[in-house]
């Protein structure tokens, strides 16, 4: 399977990520004079749709935890494929854009870049109070230069990060992180924030999400984990049928509190396609059922 998204130039969503011509998720970038700092992080005065997530610690239900004892952490969802995603799609001022673009750049970047993901969260030190900035797109043959412009074989088949403390760039990086980030938590309790990103296929009535998560480790992108999310076969036929189906993962994890790798899992349901208005028509599969969904759709 691959991470690119084809075949369809409609605008539609994949598990948070708008389908276009290409894939964009757009917010504030505060250049000299041009816009007022505010909010948490931020280099303009937009708010950010995305935050770090805070794991809650829940005491043992038998009782208070005992003196010096670490409280109990609960399994959290980290992400639920059953469920449409109705986050509003990021848009960002021209000043923000231009600014962003020059850092990663230079003077002689692609004019019609546009920026993807803006997401607030400690990246490159413990409890850090920082911006990440994503853009996806292509490296174009013949320039070679990196564009939001691509054609569909290339689809998010390259991607930079910049990341900024306050008005500060701190840091930049080279990397394919799918379509767009989805979401920020700290899920190992280190005072980092782990990211969440998303990639997917869409074509002949096919569609597939892959969710990606990892962190910056000594300035660098590190993946954690990979997931399979999503599959549907539900637009392959003009009606829908009882043949079709689409297929969701619900991925949880239990935190942990002193930088270990958090525990994840999985379970897995399908509901028909001519179910798929119903609410309670999920139902339960196996891993390898999903699994070879998955596969003979990918």
């Amino acid at each position: 399977m691959t991470n690119n998204i084809h075949d369809r130039q409609e605008s539609v969503k994949i598990g948070g990520i708008k389908v276009m011509k290409r894939v964009y998720f757009p917010a504030a970038l505060l250049l000299a004079g041009a816009l007022l700092l505010a909010g948490c992080g931020a280099l303009s005065g937009g708010k950010n749709e995305n935050s770090a997530a805070a794991n809650t610690a829940t005491p043992d239900k038998n009782g208070p935890a005992a003196a010096g004892a670490a409280p109990k952490q609960t399994r959290q969802v980290l992400r639920d494929y059953r469920k449409p995603d109705d986050a509003p799609v990021q848009k960002f001022p021209a000043a923000e854009t231009r600014a962003v673009v020059k850092y990663l750049f230079g003077d002689g970047a692609d004019p019609n870049i546009e920026l993807t993901s803006r997401v607030a969260g400690a990246f490159t030190k413990p409890e850090a109070k920082e911006t990440l900035y994503f853009i996806t797109g292509c490296n174009d043959e013949e320039t070679k230069r990196f564009t939001t412009d691509c054609p569909h074989v290339a689809w998010n088949s390259a991607g930079w990060i910049a990341i900024y403390d306050g008005q500060t760039p701190v840091l930049k990086i080279s990397e394919a992180l799918g379509g767009g980030i989805v979401k920020v938590a700290d899920l190992d309790g280190d005072g980092v924030s782990e990211i969440l990103s998303e990639g997917g296929y869409m074509g002949q009535g096919i569609m597939t999400t892959s969710l990606n998560v990892g962190h910056i480790v000594d300035g660098k992108y590190k993946q954690i984990e990979n997931f399979r999310g999503y599959v549907s076969d539900c637009d392959a036929t003009p009606e829908p049928d009882d043949k079709h189906f689409a297929k969701a993962a619900v991925i949880s994890y239990l935190p942990t509190t002193d930088g270990r790798k958090p525990e994840f899992s999985e379970e897995f349901y399908e509901i028909k396609c001519t179910e798929e208005n119903a609410k309670t028509a999920w139902k339960k599969i196996t891993k390898k059922d999903f699994d070879a969904y998955f596969d003979a759709n990918s």
